[in-house]
């Protein structure tokens, strides 16, 4: 990993590396998307307390005029189960002269412990089960949610510096135009001075340079701009917007530029695909509502609960499961159901045409996320061939450009045709510098659209 260079002019180059970590270290952005893991793993933890132990108690007592009507407590802990079984276990004491017969018990308490079992609906799954599935389900949504967000960021974030490399590098072109220009017309006027060239070449190179003038000014303009826009990305720690010094700069268009990863040449299409975060969202909001399709279904299940609790009464002359007797329980049984049903089949075939729609967005996405990889595989292709095509035009057109100023100084040519074979290199130059930002910008489009720019 490199840092930041210096050269020579003490000009701070920051290389593209460099700028993704400080993007990714502390723009705001970032910084919500690590928020959304830390809130997967609280709804984790909030789904779980659905399965915590309860403990409970429960005090009555009733006194009038003297006499002590009844003095009710019970105590216990309830401990349900991923598997829908709760157990229970407590402890009840009463006292009265009015006291209900069946709360009736000895001095010494009544003990209690048991199971609640339900067979019919929750038997496979229930409301808590489901509640902690899906929030297992959603701390990937959440982790999938947060590389989908750092990967837009990154692709924004590396696109701006690419326009910011392009536009200081045409600066760089437009500026030596510029400057040529400038030196061209200093020399014409000290010739037409000297008596070797007439007055309307004073006025042709003046006119060039004019030209070049504004030229240069657009670009600087368009410089200014992209610099701007890619300072809306730079931030310290702390969140502290950062300004850049005018000394710090973009790689040079002569510099050797990151290139496309190795290991994506190497990978296939559909494997890098299936790899994409939203795409693995998707797939996990899916799993989200497929568990909510098997809870609806679990209501068409009548609710069909048996309980039972063995009861013990112990006494101070024996041990404590002495006192217990086969003899000596408490069961239940408890029955409901809809006759109709239309509420739970009307939500049941929501849940499952949400699903089917799901399934059509997953196949939806595939195919985006295919169609745009494609688009930037082809896009880097052709902008390499274009570049190494262009690298040898701009050599051609610059070898016409000295060979036509020799001939200008030599009194054998004229401005015209060295303005126009000076147009010809600025032109070729800008497009050289066009191709090299667009063939990194489809380094980063294969990155963002593979989903792998966060990493």
């Amino acid at each position: 990993m490199t840092g930041m260079a210096q050269d020579d002019t003490l000009d701070v180059v920051l290389d593209f590396e460099r700028y993704l970590e400080i993007v990714k270290d502390h723009h705001p952005v970032a910084m919500q998307a690590g928020l959304m893991t830390e809130a997967g793993e609280a709804n984790l933890r909030s789904s779980r307390g659905g399965f915590d132990p309860v403990l409970y108690g429960n005090y009555k007592n009733k006194e009038f005029k003297g006499t002590e009507y009844y003095d009710l407590f019970s105590s216990g802990l309830k401990i349900p189960t991923w598997f829908g079984v709760e157990f229970d276990v407590g402890y009840t004491q009463n006292d009265g002269v009015y006291l209900n017969p069946e709360n009736v018990t000895s001095a010494a308490g009544l003990w209690y412990g048991g199971i609640s079992v339900p067979v019919g609906k929750g038997l496979f799954i229930d409301e808590r089960r489901a509640a902690l599935r899906q929030a297992q389900v959603f701390v990937e949504i959440a982790e999938q949610e947060r590389r989908k967000t750092l990967n837009k960021l990154m692709y924004d974030a590396a696109l701006a510096y690419w326009d910011w490399f392009k536009a200081f590098n045409a600066l760089d072109v437009y500026r030596d135009a510029q400057d040529a220009a400038r030196e061209r017309l200093d020399g014409v006027i000290e010739s037409f001075e000297a008596g070797d060239r007439p007055a309307i070449d004073t006025l042709e190179a003046g006119i060039q340079w004019q030209s070049r003038v504004v030229s240069y000014q657009q670009a600087e303009l368009d410089y200014l701009n992209a610099k701007q826009k890619l300072e809306v990305f730079l931030w310290a720690e702390g969140t502290i917007p950062l300004e850049m010094e005018n000394s710090t700069i973009p790689y040079s268009a002569q510099s050797e530029l990151p290139g496309i990863d190795s290991e994506i040449e190497m990978m296939t299409l559909d494997s890098m695909v299936a790899n994409h975060p939203e795409l693995l969202a998707l797939q996990s909001k899916r799993e989200q509502k497929d568990i909510e399709c098997r809870w609806k279904a679990e209501q068409l299940k009548p609710d069909l609960n048996l309980k039972y609790q063995p009861l013990i009464q112990p006494s101070s002359d024996q041990d404590f499961f002495d006192g217990y007797s086969p003899n000596n329980y408490t069961v239940g049984l408890e029955f409901k159901m809809p006759l109709l049903l239309r509420k739970e089949r009307g939500e049941l075939q929501l849940t499952k045409l949400n699903l089917n729609e799901m399934d059509l967005e997953i196949q939806l996405k595939q195919a985006e996320i295919k169609y745009l990889s494609s688009n930037a595989l082809n896009t880097y292709n052709t902008a390499r061939q274009q570049l190494n095509i262009y690298t040898q035009t701009v050599a051609d057109y610059f070898s016409l450009l000295e060979g036509e100023r020799a001939l200008f100084n030599a009194g054998e040519s004229s401005l015209f045709l060295v303005n126009a074979r000076e147009i010809g290199y600025i032109q070729a130059e800008i497009k050289r510098v066009e191709i090299l930002s667009s063939l990194q910008k489809s380094i980063v489009s294969i990155e963002y659209n593979f989903g792998r720019l966060w990493d």
